[in-house]
């Protein structure tokens, strides 16, 4: 998640110490659905693209309301299956969790145009 943020961070220019805020916001968002919610069916990388929406959402000043539309796009968009590591292995389970950075890097980006 870390290098989801700082793109982010580097587009806007952004200081370091709201780099470090936004960075242990999108690892604590993180860690909580990790420890509360089963991943059933899905791939850690779901908690990935949420954590990094946040963290993005940080560094652009989402508020409220757009900060949960960005959750929203990051969760609906192209979220990781648990099946990307099952069975025999594709290419692919080296890509889903960047992949996933990448999906809560663009909703943080629409959530700050606007998108809902």
């Amino acid at each position: 998640m870390i290098p989801g943020v700082l793109t982010v961070a580097d587009g806007h220019r952004t200081n370091g110490r709201s780099v470090i805020t936004a960075i242990m916001a999108a690892y604590e968002v993180f860690c909580r659905l990790a420890d509360e919610v089963p991943l059933k069916g899905w791939d850690q990388g779901m908690f990935a693209a949420i954590g990094v929406a946040c963290g993005a959402g940080k560094i652009l000043g989402l508020e409220r309301a757009a900060m949960g539309h960005a959750i929203s796009i990051a969760i609906t968009t192209g979220i990781p299956l648990g099946v990307t590591r099952i069975g025999q292995l594709s290419m692919w389970k080296g890509c889903a969790t960047a992949a996933a950075v990448r999906t809560g890097v663009f909703a943080a980006e629409l959530a700050a145009g606007g998108m809902t």
